[in-house]
């Protein structure tokens, strides 16, 4: 089926923590629906607590795709989720489901909707060539041809930075050129995009059970039969949890600061995930829409401030409880035309709170 076709995707969005999983797990019930993972850690086979992702019970509700899809020494893109995807999407509507996305990857999510620019891979030769470099001698060699590359790209970020290099040297043309050339304008599907946008105070509390449920779990030893298997340098232990634990299992960090740590950084992340939904829709041309269900929804600038999460006031932050957010989903599904539309969604921490 080819993409323009295919009906509007529903994606669940927002903080990590913020209740994503689960408000995806009921309105895949209600709708009904499938669920499609946005998370780029949650792909890794045994890499289970600290990515928080779904278990058996959660599973066997709602079929899940795209989780447990690589071992952790396996190099994952966001071009490589575009494909998988788009063998899925078909397959979820041939069954006359909704597929409801969830993740906090922001990338696979713009990827999906827009494409990416095709980057050149270089010859054997100097494939060859740039893996006899060391870290730093590719990130220098990057900087010298490729400084906003450089400056986006974590130096130890081998794979990526090679890319960049071999598109560099072999089109004469940067990576990040090709980016802004492609300037994600075209739209390959329709969504409505539903930001989870949780009082301030309420995700903290959120991340901070979080953190220590994840050490009460085994956190750690998933960590440590990790590295056992694959050594320190796969991706999945670069990334929040993880990398903490790995401090403490090589002794630079003590367990009595680990829940902390991880609480402190994953709070940071947050921040970060809601600025870029603070900015995303404006700069992709999305629609943020504030009429269709104000009852369920707050503004961008509410939702979205940058000293807070989401406004800490009650009255502006309601909770609304689920059969809203299902029948309003709904009825905007079927309204949508040929474009994305981003909901902020109120939730607090209420009995009515879907969340």
């Amino acid at each position: 089926m080819p993409q323009s076709l295919l009906p509007p995707l529903l994606v669940v969005a927002g903080p990590t923590a913020g209740g994503k999983s689960e408000l995806a797990l009921r309105l895949a019930q209600e709708l009904p629906g499938e669920i499609l993972s946005l998370d780029s850690v949650q792909i890794y086979r045994g890499a289970n607590i600290g990515s928080a992702k779904v278990g058996a019970a959660e599973r066997a509700l709602v079929p899940h795709h795209l989780l447990d899809i690589c071992d952790p020494n396996e190099r994952y893109s966001a071009a490589q989720f575009v494909r998988d995807s788009e063998s899925v999407l078909p397959q979820i509507v041939a069954r006359g489901r909704q597929t409801v996305l969830v993740g906090g990857t922001n990338l696979y999510l713009t990827a999906l909707l827009h494409g990416l620019a095709d980057l050149v891979r270089g010859s054997e030769a100097l494939q060859a060539r740039l893996k006899s470099l060391s870290d730093e001698e590719l990130h220098s060699e990057l900087r010298s041809l490729d400084a906003l590359s450089a400056e986006r790209l974590h130096p130890h970020d081998r794979f990526r930075v090679s890319r960049a290099l071999e598109t560099a040297i072999e089109s004469g043309t940067s990576a990040s050129e090709l980016r802004a050339q492609h300037g994600f304008t075209e739209l390959r599907h329709a969504a409505l995009v539903i930001v989870v946008c949780p009082q301030r105070e309420v995700l903290y509390e959120r991340i901070n059970r979080r953190s220590v449920e994840m050490l009460d779990r085994g956190l750690v030893a998933e960590t440590e039969a990790l590295l056992a298997r694959y050594g320190c340098d796969v991706a999945p232990l670069k990334t929040l949890g993880y990398l903490q634990a790995v401090a403490y299992l090589e002794g630079r960090l003590p367990y009595a600061k680990l829940a902390e740590e991880i609480a402190m950084h994953t709070r940071r992340f947050a921040k970060r995930q809601m600025t870029y939904w603070r900015n995303e829709p404006t700069k992709r041309g999305w629609k943020v829409d504030t009429e269709s269900d104000p009852a369920l929804l707050i503004p961008r600038e509410k939702a979205c401030r940058r000293r807070v999460l989401a406004s800490a006031e009650p009255s502006a932050v309601a909770a609304v409880s689920l059969p809203e957010v299902v029948d309003g989903a709904r009825r905007r599904l079927a309204q949508l035309g040929n474009e994305v539309v981003v909901w902020y969604l109120a939730s607090g921490a209420g009995p009515a709170s879907p969340l």
